[in-house]
């Protein structure tokens, strides 16, 4: 009897001690497990602040009297002369004075350039940018280049600084539904135009 019950502990043992060891390398093998996964982890996390950050590019279209006019890319950050130098720099006959170069570029903007007898003749074309600088040129040019908001086209509107096919469109729509503007300061009652996009457009509008 003495030696069953022996044989039937050490039975008892050897399941107890095997359940343990089992136990055990569970433990050990899901910790293992855990730190992969954490280290995985930490390596895509490296893996996508090492990628470079997409740079923003703005498109904008460089005409008049530049040497090589046409639509150019520029980053987020890119400035009148730079969009001027990527054309090719001005023709001799260019109004240099007319733009404001250091003038931050918007998407999709037109930048024209006059030439002097242009400017001159007050027979400039209308775009969103060409606002002359304190001091500039032909005052009454400059009264020309103002786009009546209560007369032009969707086209002229589009020439607006941050006036898109979208926004040109509500102001013709506002304006059929109002009987027009009463000033200026109206047009932010359009959708999508707000008090940014009016402090923008403000010296190239009039009613």
């Amino acid at each position: 009897m003495r030696t069953g019950k022996h044989t039937i502990l050490r039975i008892v043992m050897v399941i107890c001690i095997t359940f343990c060891c089992v136990g055990c390398q569970k433990k050990e093998t899901a910790d293992l497990q855990e730190i992969e996964i954490k280290d995985t982890q930490d390596e895509d996390r490296k893996a996508e602040e090492d990628l470079p950050q997409e740079e923003v590019s703005l498109c904008v279209y460089v005409c008049g009297a530049v040497n090589q006019p046409g639509v150019y890319s520029l980053p987020e950050t890119g400035r009148v002369y730079e969009a001027l130098a990527m054309a090719g720099g001005m023709t001799e006959n260019a109004a240099a004075d007319y733009l404001n170069q250091a003038q931050l570029v918007t998407d999709g903007q037109r930048l024209y350039v006059p030439t002097n007898e242009e400017l001159e003749s007050g027979q400039t074309a209308m775009d969103g940018v060409n606002a002359p600088m304190e001091g500039g040129n032909a005052p009454q040019a400059a009264e020309n280049r103002l786009v009546n908001l209560n007369q032009a086209s969707m086209e002229e509107l589009m020439t607006l600084t941050g006036i898109g096919e979208v926004k040109a469109a509500g102001i013709v729509s506002y304006r059929e539904e109002h009987g027009g503007f009463a000033q200026i300061e109206d047009v932010m009652q359009v959708e999508g135009i707000k008090e940014s996009t009016f402090q923008k457009i403000k010296d190239q509008i009039t009613v």
